[in-house]
């Protein structure tokens, strides 16, 4: 599937792309990394509304002002974002299991280097009704997923970040499983878990 061009108005997106990373994503988290060496806060912050911007200089398209409360880009694209960067860790310890801060090297509690570090963050889809799984699965045509991570999560660098992007044609042949598991978490596990 192609996107409509006709929608296509923001231009010079490399540019602006690597702009808006500096001013919106990376200068305010080395920020957060300084005050949360000192205030012991997680420097974790809140991804969703600079995925919006990111979301619509990656498409060239412009947003709808609903602030999350309608289409996300004019053509009708969903936008979701995954923040898997600077997530909260756990000391391993049995007798610990203290929280321990992604900028941390050994837990503030007992001492142990031993840390699970975690990466499950994952995208939410809110499905609480029929209507808004009719809008992921009928209504949208596209959802465009963002993904915050560390390319070289395993070898403990927590500096180089990686941002990856994706869209979901979900009226697209190609897409019914992804309908099918909207479906399914909606009526296997949302619905099963509130029925009373």
């Amino acid at each position: 599937m192609q996107p409509d061009t006709s929608k296509i108005t923001i231009r010079n997106n490399e540019e602006r792309i690597l702009e808006i990373l500096h001013d919106i994503v990376f200068n305010p988290r080395i920020k957060a990394l300084q005050w949360s060496a000192i205030t012991k806060q997680t420097p974790s912050l809140k991804i969703g509304y600079p995925s919006q911007h990111l979301a619509s200089l990656i498409m060239g398209m412009e947003g709808e002002r609903t602030a999350a409360r309608g289409n996300d880009i004019c053509d009708g694209t969903e936008i979701k974002a995954c923040n898997r960067v600077d997530q909260l860790d756990k000391c391993k310890v049995k007798t610990c299991k203290e929280n321990v801060m992604r900028i941390e090297t050994f837990c503030p509690s007992c001492g142990s280097t031993n840390i699970k570090r975690a990466k499950d963050s994952k995208w939410l889809f809110g499905i609480k009704s029929t209507e808004e799984l009719r809008v992921y699965t009928v209504q949208t045509n596209r959802i465009f997923l963002l993904l915050f991570d560390y390319p070289n999560f395993d070898d403990n660098d927590f500096n180089t970040i990686r941002i990856q992007a994706y869209e979901i044609w979900n009226n697209s042949p190609r897409c019914t499983k992804f309908k099918e598991l909207l479906e399914a978490y909606y009526n296997d596990i949302y619905c099963s878990k509130h029925a009373s």
